[in-house]
């Protein structure tokens, strides 16, 4: 009976890799409190990030409905006409 040859490449490798690269890692209690305190820590950044961008972009919408009444509102002698538009 012929002798069994290992291929060169899996001599060290583990039978169960294949599955222990697709498993999760393990957690303490401790470092699972610390992963999911980073990302509360990481989630609540993110919400006040859009909530400054929806700030910031409701105080743009305000000015640009305050520019409009005033254009609504002003004489029509101080109103811009262009060019492009008397000729149409």
């Amino acid at each position: 009976m012929s002798t069994r040859h290992t291929h060169a490449t899996n001599t060290t490798a583990h039978p169960g890799a294949i599955l222990l690269a697709v498993q999760g890692k393990r957690h303490t209690k401790a470092e699972k409190a610390v992963d999911d305190n980073h990302a509360a820590l990481e989630k609540a950044a993110a919400e006040k990030a859009t909530q400054e961008r929806v700030i910031a972009i409701t105080k743009l919408v305000m000015q640009l409905h305050k520019e409009q009444n005033a254009m609504a509102t002003a004489p029509v002698s101080n109103l811009l006409i262009l060019p492009s538009l008397i000729m149409n």
